[in-house]
């Protein structure tokens, strides 16, 4: 009995300590052109001093009046630096249905759950860079859209090639999709 509570006060500290080893730092939003960014300060610990490993911005949610050809920018200027715009959130672009095009840049190297879900209006995606991990959902229920070319899709653990599920359900009118070998 001594023993066990001696071994789970020993796994708690464990916990605690492997939660404590990464850690992110999150800044206020701004918005600009009706993107809502979020700063990170993704961090870790280094003996007894915590490291920032680098800044970045992060696409939280957009304005679902935004109409047209959207090109994500690779970088905006937060608080007098200029910050790369890293990854796209769950359900950031979630019923953007007047958004008819969409150019992501090299920089995002994420793209979250059901991000661009019910995006009706959605007709093409373009991805500039050559990698990308891409959750599940990500074009659900996109029925517009016509073409994707796909970067190489690194998920998992070990950033293995594969497919999430759900990646274009509903997108019934998708005629077009290129993927890398």
């Amino acid at each position: 009995s001594i023993i066990k509570k001696w071994i789970m006060k020993k796994i708690g500290v464990l916990i605690v300590l492997l939660c404590m080893s990464l850690l992110t730092i999150k800044g206020q939003p701004v918005t600009i052109n009706g993107i809502t960014y979020s700063h990170y300060k993704p961090t870790k610990k280094v003996g007894n001093r915590i490291v920032t490993i680098t800044e970045m911005m992060s696409i939280e949610s957009v304005s679902p009046t935004i109409s047209g050809n959207i090109t994500i920018p690779s970088e905006i200027e937060y608080k007098g630096k200029m910050l790369p715009v890293r990854t796209i959130n769950s359900r950031a672009f979630l019923g953007c249905s007047k958004i008819t095009s969409i150019t992501i840049p090299s920089s995002i190297s994420r793209i979250g759950d059901y991000a661009f879900k019910n995006c009706t209006g959605l007709v093409n995606i373009k991805f500039v860079g050559k990698e990308i991990g891409i959750a599940r959902g990500v074009f659900y229920n996109c029925y517009n859209l016509v073409s994707v070319e796909l970067p190489e899709i690194k998920n998992g653990t070990n950033y293995e090639s594969h497919f999430p599920s759900d990646l274009f359900y509903e997108c019934t009118s998708l005629a077009y999709v290129t993927i890398p070998s």
